[in-house]
């Protein structure tokens, strides 16, 4: 869809598991996000887990934490909320990429 319509932008709004998908084929998807870094929008809103009631504010707050992990923390191993399964984080992302995905793509569009 990036192809073929070249107003789209997306945003990483689709919940936790993009990262778990994201880390099985590291390679390709590091080239995805540096071919379309300019369309791509920082977001968590839908991060979607179970909620326990007392720890939901301090859950909320990490939110964020946990994609920023992914792509920052290069190469090393960890998980989601509730997940026993550990993946791998992006090996290969540069500050001016992630500038643009966390916040100059979002100010222009």
């Amino acid at each position: 869809m990036l192809d073929e319509f070249e107003n789209l932008t997306y945003d990483l709004a689709t919940g936790g598991d993009f990262m778990i998908t994201f880390s099985r084929d590291l390679p390709y998807w590091t080239g995805f996000l540096k071919h379309y870094q300019d369309r791509i929008i920082y977001g968590t809103d839908s991060y979607i887990h179970e909620i326990d009631e007392a720890t939901a504010p301090g859950d909320i707050d990490i939110r964020h934490c946990i994609v920023r992990d992914f792509f920052e923390k290069k190469g090393e191993k960890f998980t989601t909320f509730g997940s026993k399964e550990y993946f791998d984080s992006m090996p290969d992302t540069d500050w001016e990429m992630l500038d643009k995905i966390y916040r100059t793509n979002f100010l222009r569009v």
